[in-house]
């Protein structure tokens, strides 16, 4: 969405003090209006009424304070998680690490790196994800 009038707004807030309670976007289907809620907080859908209403949200939640996925993985491993969850390859490095003696976490940090570094790959060389590089042993690594 693109915010329209922002500049208005925001020399208003300036010169007159009144910071806008809402902020109208524009995208390709309309109008979209969000509650302009006080930071951490943010905009939180009330599950009824027009998702591009702002009557339809409230402002909470905390965007300092990490989610959790599940009891002992907090929000920022989330997509870590899903990849271990529902991929073999990353699967396997977890496993791998785990039976090195690593933590969950530890594991799970190793997973997140090397995503990292398979999405730079793809970027770099233009190149489609390829799970058969994951997966080389180490002893060829350098080689």
């Amino acid at each position: 969405p693109q915010p329209q009038n922002l500049f208005d707004a925001l020399v208003n807030r300036v010169e007159n003090g009144a910071a806008p309670d809402q902020i109208l976007a524009q995208t390709a289907g309309g109008v979209v209006k969000r509650p302009l809620c006080p930071y951490p907080q943010t905009a939180i859908y009330n599950g009824t009424g027009n998702k591009n209403d702002a009557a339809s949200f409230h402002c909470g939640g905390d965007l300092e304070a990490p989610e959790v996925v599940c009891a002992d993985v907090p929000t920022k491993y989330k997509h870590e998680v899903n990849a271990v969850r529902r991929s073999g390859e990353w699967r396997t490095i977890y496993l791998r690490k785990k039976a090195q003696g690593k933590t969950a976490k530890q594991a799970l940090v190793v997973v997140a790196v090397k995503l990292l570094h398979a999405v730079y790959a793809m970027l770099k060389h233009r190149q489609p994800y390829n799970p058969s590089r994951l997966l080389v042993a180490s002893a060829t690594i350098g080689s």
